[in-house]
């Protein structure tokens, strides 16, 4: 079972507080963190727990997000273009065959 959040939030808190006494080094080769962790929970910590929760990996925007027009488009609308394309993309070839042909 996993922990609870503050109880990974009083676990940082005790690696930062035993690095501060023994160093970081000794810290984490006691605790099986890597030392650039430590010093990064230590520029965030200032003294409460809530300075240690874990920052939100979610993307503030997207620069090729989807419009809302894009995203609600009728399956039957997309399936008539679908089929638009591949006749298209047939008789061109078909076309681009022929021409061939009577070119060379």
């Amino acid at each position: 079972m996993s922990k609870s959040i503050t109880q990974k939030l009083k676990y940082r808190e005790s690696v930062i507080k035993f690095s501060e006494k023994y160093g970081v080094y000794k810290a984490a080769i006691k605790f099986g963190e890597h030392p650039k962790t430590i010093y990064r929970w230590k520029s965030r910590y200032y003294g409460s727990l809530k300075s240690l929760e874990p920052k939100s990996r979610n993307p503030h925007h997207h620069p090729n997000e989807h419009t809302e027009d894009l995203l609600f488009v009728p399956k039957k609308k997309a399936l008539v273009w679908i089929n638009i394309v591949f006749i298209f993309y047939r008789e061109l070839n078909f076309m681009g065959g022929i021409l061939w042909k009577i070119l060379f």
